[in-house]
């Protein structure tokens, strides 16, 4: 969160500051990391972490399907619209974990 500082909010965009901090302690936005890999990347901006973290595309392309981060934005400017389809296919994968389908009792509470 310390990076939103340095990063450049949009200024065409709607959203406030605000928002994108509450957003980046929300479920969309949040990985299970082990202790040094999850301090590293809270030193900047994903891509940036990416780029040292996973060298070869083929890594990248592997972590990036595995964690529901397909279309992981460069910058601020499309983490709102990031956030939103991320937060769309992590309900999808709890409800099939769950083995449940959307509309269910379930659903609800995940809404």
């Amino acid at each position: 969160m310390e990076n939103m500082s340095r990063s450049s909010v949009p200024a065409s965009r709607s959203i406030k500051v605000d928002d994108y901090l509450a957003a980046a302690c929300l479920l969309p936005n949040l990985q299970l990391l082990g202790g040094a890999a999850n301090i590293e990347k809270q030193d900047g901006l994903p891509a940036e972490w990416m780029d040292t973290a996973f060298p070869s595309e083929n890594k990248r392309a592997t972590y990036l399907a595995e964690d529901d981060l397909d279309g992981l934005p460069l910058d601020l400017a499309d983490f709102t619209s990031f956030f939103e389809q991320r937060k769309q296919r992590v309900r999808v994968r709890l409800l099939a974990a769950l083995g449940t389908t959307p509309g269910a009792p379930e659903d609800a509470a995940l809404s």
